[in-house]
């Protein structure tokens, strides 16, 4: 079976999900405590997600206990990967916290290598620079002086490699068990985590009830935002299984900058009063020429 389809379509899901994540935080949640609420809404959406692959009869107790434990406790690791994602992206905008996570294969690449003996060939390394090197071009303001801001930055840098870790313990234990009932004990641990935010923090617990009781509109957004976020989650998974963990992440990471881009412009054209982006014609080339070069890095991917 192609991969390269799942690892396709996974980033574009994810983008959908960064817009969701940047309007809810920004409209709605002015405390530090929402980042909290936001991440017990994502562990009990992957709880249901869950509870239909149980209600679709799946074999779910085959495991041994070490598997069942090593997978809820990466299901945790997964949602705590977005601890700092949230933060990160309440002090900056999508289109530039997002281009961070290009730094996933890098770290990817370097788990694979000690701990699956992934080796990858010239070309695909150099296919895999490129989409890095275009990406980061995206989040680049090259008007006046570049600044770096260091604290969206480390926070970012934390997220990419608890997620690349996530990644590596998925294919190297999934590859005992079937895919279904690995995402099932993934997804039961995410649960978990949330359940432990909700009982141990009771401003997070406030803040929950508050958003199912006062704010549906808000918890409705967060649900299809996660179930855009399961569906790419699924689909990046499944493809790590079919090609060297490293390749699928700089493919998926990579294009998510672009579909970022072509969604950021068709949101501040169609709603510009809740979504904004740089459109102007310098932003606009730069971005071109970055997708470009993510292009031709994704070519030469698909080709080798």
């Amino acid at each position: 079976m192609n991969w390269h389809l799942f690892a396709f379509i996974a980033p574009a899901l994810w983008a959908i999900c960064n817009y969701l994540d940047k309007y809810v935080l920004t409209r709605y949640f002015k405390d530090e405590n929402s980042t909290g609420v936001l991440l017990i809404v994502s562990g009990f959406a992957a709880a249901v997600s869950a509870l239909i692959i149980l209600i679709a009869g799946v074999n779910v107790t085959d495991p041994s206990i070490w598997f069942r434990l090593i997978m809820l406790g990466n299901g945790m690791l997964f949602v705590a990967a977005f601890y700092p994602y949230f933060y990160a992206l309440r002090e900056e905008d999508a289109s530039v916290v997002v281009p961070v996570y290009q730094t996933i294969p890098v770290f990817g690449y370097i788990l694979g290598l000690i701990f699956l003996n992934e080796h990858l060939n010239p070309l695909q390394i150099f296919g895999g620079l490129i989409i890095i090197i275009g990406a980061i071009g995206l989040s680049i303001n090259f008007r006046g002086k570049i600044k770096i801001k260091s604290r969206p930055l480390l926070l970012m840098l934390f997220s990419a490699f608890l997620l690349a870790v996530g990644n590596l313990i998925f294919k190297k234990v999934a590859l005992q068990e079937s895919y279904w009932v690995t995402n099932f004990w993934e997804y039961l641990g995410s649960g978990l985590f949330g359940l432990i935010l909700f009982t141990w923090n009771t401003s997070y617990r406030r803040g929950f009830i508050y958003l199912i009781t006062k704010k549906q509109v808000v918890f409705a957004l967060s649900g299809i935002q996660e179930a855009f976020n399961v569906a790419g989650n699924l689909m990046s998974t499944f493809a790590i299984l079919l090609a060297p963990m490293a390749l699928v992440s700089v493919v998926v990471n990579g294009l998510q900058p672009f579909y970022i881009f072509i969604f950021g412009i068709i949101l501040t054209l169609l709603l510009p009063k809740y979504f904004k982006e740089k459109i102007e014609k310098q932003d606009l080339i730069q971005k071109f020429i970055c997708i470009m070069i993510i292009f031709g890095g994704t070519v030469l991917l698909a080709v080798s």
